[in-house]
């Protein structure tokens, strides 16, 4: 099976299309150029030269084959969301990011970024990506490891920073797409500019009837598609005050999802804003930003049983309102000391809150109690980080990290919806603590085009308010929450060698170990059907998991990843991650020491080929294969491996108009994204076929 499906990317590729890998851009005559910095932000700091860091222009996602933002970024091999299931269909509590499989989760090990502001959920720490329209990035970068400086909470296995764009040269641009199962989407961005000012305006909205979640073979009458609906606004405001440049961006959005089936739905409506102010002087002067923000998400989710013969559903939790609120302070300061020897420094303060209110126990009259569960949480830190260069091939560099957190006024508070009485009413002290961490990097220039890196660092996470408070579930199976979760910490280092081949390209190789102390996992306590603590009944078929500290993960790996210019008018990029993820030590679960952390596949590829057939028509591809891994803690359930290939063809009609045919999972392999206890198969995306236009004036 495996060889057929390398055959299938091989087909494909054979073919001589692609789509552009990350880290490359591609021009009219496909390229490779140098990264660049246009927008209003600062440039990279000097100690990011010897972190692995891969970069994505945003040129790729507006000509990308996939549908979301998180697919394009699953080329790059270690990037991945807690299930393999896209944004498209996936529930919004899965869609926390990590890289290099270090033990994905729903809130994720990764700190997102948009210029400089965490779009983490303030409640969850998953990320909205459906939230994010490709026509307003100018870049992706994507920071593997490196912790420390000025990367707080949330950035063990790394930072993912989102750059956007206040002007373009085409003032108007949009795209029109219509599809498979119903799909279709809009979006469009308005550049003006002045002498004085730049502004954009930008919406999006997305609409589909949705595929079905499990096999044909495993549906019942209850199984309906997974359909969906997203909408986004955005507008931005880049201002130059003397040597100041002020930005201000403010946005909404909404979504809402059938999780296949009628009583299985969920909905989220926020919205952000956000201030800036930005100094971006001379390499011999002091520069800086400072950024405020402000964040409001109104989420809500129901789940529902089901029973032998899906023939019935039973609605068994309805978190009716679950309100989170996020807002923060965070600035940074570069000043040359001397020459070849520079200061970073930065402080950032953020305060989160948020609560679930739901209705659950249904014991077939309906619900008969309700919960509200929450509480706040505040962090405060500060970095001070040197680079020096004491040759003209050695680069140096070493950060220092102190952050503050405090959780307070947690609750558990659950009443019999009949009578009013309390049933449970859980008082949780605050808690708080200080955590210290650290960076050192170094990159040697052997010669003019070869390069070698390492890099040691420490970083931190902070449990979510959701992973602290609020139970979920999931069909029969149930996850409850812990509100005695103690921050993971993370201890890592990177040893990489850098080669470039002229104008035709750049290799990339890195090796990494890493250890997750008190990593947060969600732990099996028992199999249903049964009564079990800390959460009652349990049925047939399920299982009752609690999220837990695990007391040491061990991760190591090697990253490889090759830009190539094959001729003048190919680019091929290839990318492979092969990463060793399992639990070494877990005091209180011995029988899981040894064990393979969930939803961590050893091996990732992604091979992509772009190649220009004329001047105005294009032909893309991307294979990316996934090696098997387990959907569970215990190691019971095996979610196969698959390779997926994605094509587009590009027409460039005019100046002015393009038409363009895209398909992702072109050969319809079934992707296994979750497996229950029962042996339901939870699918990703399949064959998805759709066409559209381009219009830019």
């Amino acid at each position: 099976m495996r060889a057929v499906r390398a055959a299938a990317i091989g087909l494909a590729l054979a073919l001589g299309v692609g789509l552009a890998g990350p880290s490359t851009v591609i021009a009219q005559d496909a390229t490779i150029e140098e990264v660049r910095v246009s927008g209003p932000r600062l440039r990279p700091s000097a100690g990011e030269r010897a972190l692995s860091i891969r970069r994505l222009e945003g040129a790729e996602l507006r000509r990308a084959p996939q549908a979301r933002i998180d697919e394009v970024l699953r080329q790059i091999p270690g990037f991945s969301l807690f299930r393999r299931a896209s944004s498209l269909s996936a529930h919004p509590t899965t869609q926390g990011v990590t890289l290099r499989a270090l033990g994905p989760n729903g809130a994720g090990r990764t700190l997102v970024l948009v210029d400089g502001v965490p779009i983490n959920d303030p409640f969850g720490g998953w990320v909205y990506w459906s939230a994010l329209s490709p026509e307003i990035i100018e870049q992706i970068e994507i920071i593997r490891g490196g912790g420390a400086g000025r990367w707080g909470n949330g950035a063990l296995a790394g930072t993912i920073a989102i750059h956007s764009r206040f002007t373009a040269d085409q003032k108007l641009s949009a795209q029109f797409e219509a599809g498979s199962f119903g799909t279709f989407e809009g979006r469009g961005a308005v550049f003006m500019e002045s002498d004085e000012a730049r502004i954009f305006i930008a919406g999006h909205r997305f609409d589909s009837d949705g595929f079905f979640l499990l096999p044909e073979a495993q549906r019942g009458p209850v199984d309906v598609p997974a359909a969906s609906d997203a909408t986004s606004l955005q507008a931005g405001l880049d201002l130059p005050l003397g040597e100041i440049r002020l930005l201000a961006k403010i946005g909404y959005f909404d979504e809402a999802r059938v999780n296949g089936l009628q009583l299985a739905r969920n909905k989220t409506e926020g919205w952000q804003a956000s201030l800036h102010l930005l100094k971006e002087a001379s390499p011999a002067g002091p520069s800086w930003q400072v950024n405020a923000y402000y964040q409001e998400r109104d989420f809500e989710s129901s789940f529902a049983a089901v029973d032998d013969l899906r023939a019935t559903e039973t609605p068994v939790l309805d978190q009716f309102d679950v309100p989170g609120r996020g807002y923060g302070l965070n600035g940074l300061f570069r000043l040359p000391l001397r020459a070849g020897v520079s200061l970073e420094a930065g402080l950032d303060l953020r305060r989160m809150d948020g609560e679930t209110n739901e209705l659950f126990r249904n014991l077939g009259a309906g619900f008969s109690r309700q919960r509200r569960a929450g509480g706040e949480q505040f962090l405060a830190g500060g970095f001070v980080e040197l680079a020096s260069n004491p040759t003209r091939r050695l680069s140096l560099s070493g950060a220092f990290r102190l952050d503050y957190w405090k959780v307070s006024d947690g609750q558990r508070l659950e009443r019999d919806l009949a009578t009013g009485a309390i049933v449970r009413e859980d008082v949780i002290a605050d808690r708080d603590g200080w955590v210290a961490n650290g960076r050192l990097a170094v990159r040697y220039e052997i010669d003019d085009v070869s390069a070698l890196r390492l890099a040691a660092y420490s970083g931190f996470r902070l449990p979510t308010i959701n992973e602290y408070f609020r139970p979920f579930r999931v069909r029969n199976d149930i996850t409850e929450a812990n509100p005695d979760l103690r921050p993971e910490r993370l201890y890592g280092i990177d040893l990489g060698f850098d080669r470039e081949f002229g104008e035709r390209g750049t290799f990339r190789v890195t090796f990494f170990q890493s250890r997750l102390d008190d990593g947060v996992g969600n732990v099996t306590l028992a199999l249903g059907p049964g009564n079990f603590p800390p959460s009652g009944f349990v049925p047939a078929g399920g299982t009752l998991r609690q999220r837990q500290n695990i007391d040491r993960i061990t991760s190591r790996g090697l990253e490889v990843e090759l830009d190539w210019q094959a001729g003048g008018r190919t680019v091929l990029t290839f990318g492979y991650l092969y990463a060793n993820s399992r639990i070494r030590r877990f005091d209180d679960r011995i029988e899981l020491e040894g064990k393979r952390l969930a939803n961590s596949p050893r091996h990732q590829a992604s091979l992509s080929l772009t190649h220009l057939l004329s001047d105005k028509v294009r032909l893309s591809a991307a294979g990316r294969w996934v090696g098997e891994a387990f959907d569970d803690d215990l190691n019971s359930r095996v979610l196969e491996d698959f390779v997926v290939v994605d094509l587009r063809l590009d027409f460039d009609l005019s100046q002015t108009l393009g038409l363009f045919l895209a398909a992702e999972n072109v050969f319809d392999h079934m992707v296994q994204s979750a497996l229950s206890a029962d042996g339901l198969v939870t699918l990703a995306t399949p064959r998805l076929v759709s066409g559209g236009l381009r219009v830019g004036f």
